[in-house]
């Protein structure tokens, strides 16, 4: 394995206290409706962190997973958290590219109004999940 692919205490520490805050936070806001702070989270992991946005993302899903159970919904957590995650990073880097930290949030931002008309172009054809 490369060196500089290998993940730090520092890191390991970072993503598993990002992953715990994430799901604390969706845990938190639940009763409030239309408040979903996860998307943003792990846009912004995606704009902070690049390819390294997975591990909390995938932390979150695990704790989800251990709070809530086995279910079906599992196997839609599994994939729709990760390509929310590669969706804001492709469109960050595509479209903004690397740069600023004040870039790399409007990429965040473009990528969220992108994914959610994306979204809501599904909804209203009534495309198959």
């Amino acid at each position: 394995m490369d060196k500089r692919s290998r993940l730090t205490i520092r890191e390991i520490t970072l993503f598993a206290v990002l992953g715990a805050l994430t799901f604390a936070l969706q845990v938190a806001m639940a009763p409030l409706p239309n408040i979903e702070p996860v998307s943003l989270l792990v846009m912004i992991f995606a704009a902070v962190f690049g390819w390294k946005c997975l591990y909390p993302v995938y932390i979150f899903v695990v704790m989800e997973i251990l709070f809530y159970g086995i279910s079906l919904w599992n196997i839609n957590y599994l994939y729709v958290w990760a390509v929310l995650a590669l969706a804001a990073l492709v469109i960050g880097e595509t479209l903004i590219g690397k740069g600023s930290m004040v870039r790399r949030v409007l990429g965040v931002v473009a990528g969220s109004i992108l994914y959610r008309c994306i979204y809501a172009a599904a909804l209203r054809l009534n495309v198959p999940a």
